[in-house]
């Protein structure tokens, strides 16, 4: 008997730590301490476990290595002039502030949860697109060294700040799928009150490519006045939109947006109790990303 296919419900975790913000400037970056990022990653993870639900966690290498093996075993491996110039960006704050950076930790909380799927956001989180292949292949390389270290798959690949390139390289290193560029018209308050938004079909876009999703609505700057229940209406949209048309509905967020906009606890709770109503009723299925 043929099986009959069901819409996707996919959730990706950008983890990276204070990685993401090497060329940034920001005014809650002091906030990512060790302790609150351990904190927001057992909220996410005691939040999946109560409402059922598995999750793919994008890590950035780096961030989950010792402080003494990132500089003793990795530094050696950035040798490209637009490479060093993200990486010595980096040492600079690491220097400033060594909080936020080297949480093998999280690494392991995760592991713990097999259900989980654990892929890459690179090894230091520099844009792909500033690298030459060299140095991409080089970034790539650091990666599967990590892997192989941790005993891990990531056959899967989010790129850092969504900026895809090099992605033909992704399977010399055995990664076959990627997060595709977020599913959104602008990066707006527009955007946001779309109670209308829809899924994603599966297969639009070139072999290997996952649907890119939305963002979960980080609760700071012009998102934090958007009513919760216009935010919920659009992720209901999406996710009937997807169980009808067998669709995915795909939502991606970073750990750290719960350190510095605490509401957006409350917008990813609501998601989750949303998305495991409509899994239980058996309009959705839960899939990884190396599964889509």
């Amino acid at each position: 008997m043929k099986e009959i296919e069901q819409g996707s419900l996919t959730l990706s975790f950008d983890c990276e730590g204070k990685w993401g913000m090497s060329d940034i400037s920001t005014d809650w970056n002091k906030k990512l301490t060790d302790e609150e990022l351990i904190k927001a990653y057992r909220f996410i993870l005691e939040v999946l476990e109560e409402y059922d639900l598995q999750a793919t966690f994008g890590i950035v290498g780096a961030f989950t290595e010792t402080k003494k093996d990132f500089f003793q075993n990795s530094l050696s491996y950035f040798k490209g002039l637009n490479h060093l110039d993200w990486i010595n960006r980096s040492i600079k704050k690491i220097e400033d502030d060594p909080e936020g950076w080297f949480l093998p930790e999280i690494l392991e909380m995760i592991k713990k949860t097999s259900e989980h799927e654990i892929c890459s956001h690179s090894y230091s989180h520099v844009p792909m697109n500033t690298l030459d292949t060299k140095e991409a292949l080089d970034e790539l390389f650091l990666v599967e060294n990590w892997k192989e270290r941790n005993n891990l798959e990531c056959s899967s690949f989010i790129f850092p700040r969504n900026l895809i390139a090099h992605s033909h390289l992704l399977s010399k290193f055995k990664i076959e799928k990627h997060r595709d560029l977020p599913n959104m018209m602008s990066n707006s308050l527009i955007e946001e009150l779309n109670i209308f938004k829809k899924g994603e079909y599966k297969r639009t876009k070139p072999n290997g490519t996952v649907p890119g999703g939305v963002f979960i609505n980080w609760q700071y700057g012009f998102r934090k006045y958007i009513p919760n229940r216009l935010t919920l209406m659009r992720y209901e949209s999406i996710i009937n939109d997807s169980k009808r048309n067998n669709k995915v509905a795909h939502f991606w967020t970073h750990p750290h947006n719960f350190i510095t906009a605490s509401k957006t606890k409350t917008v990813f709770e609501n998601l989750c109790k949303l998305s495991s109503q409509a899994i239980k009723a058996g309009d959705l299925k839960v899939n990884l990303m190396k599964n889509l």
